[in-house]
């Protein structure tokens, strides 16, 4: 068994038990609504509905991140499947970085669904769009989020 495998397995897996479809959804629903509020109580410009995102979502995603990672290796330890998965021909070495490399996909494809998904909202609420505004917004969040997956 490789590494690939594990990181196939450890994506099928959250995909399965629906955390996908939640940070997805999530991540939407969040980087709209906040955006909506700095439209509503501020100055309707997309700069300032993406900094009002960028903020709160910067605090955000590193706790997500966090608490995705830590049922990597613990969550499978307390459940017994550890001991199965380590019973199969892979060293530890393989084993981390499949861990690695499956949460760092479980997190990084949900955000950047997440905030895709929200650019037809935005446009709509803004009249406009900034996409070099947005590819810093993105890019920094997606980056975060890796930091704390590692």
């Amino acid at each position: 068994m490789t590494w690939q495998a594990i990181a196939q397995k450890d994506v099928a897996d959250s995909v399965r038990s629906q955390t996908f479809v939640l940070l997805v959804g999530g991540f939407v629903i969040l980087t709209f609504g906040l955006s909506l509020v700095q439209y509503i109580f501020a100055d309707p410009s997309f700069e300032d509905g993406v900094g009002a995102a960028f903020g709160t979502m910067s605090f955000l995603i590193p706790i997500v991140a966090i608490l995705l990672s830590y049922s990597a290796i613990f969550g499978e330890r307390q459940s017994g499947s550890l001991h199965v998965l380590l019973s199969l021909p892979v060293n530890r070495k393989e084993l981390l970085l499949g861990k690695i490399v499956g949460r760092t996909l479980s997190l990084f494809v949900p955000i950047l669904l997440g905030y895709l998904l929200a650019v037809p909202f935005l446009y709509l609420l803004y009249g406009g769009f900034a996409p070099s505004e947005y590819a810093q917004f993105l890019t920094t969040n997606l980056g975060n989020g890796i930091l704390y997956t590692v």
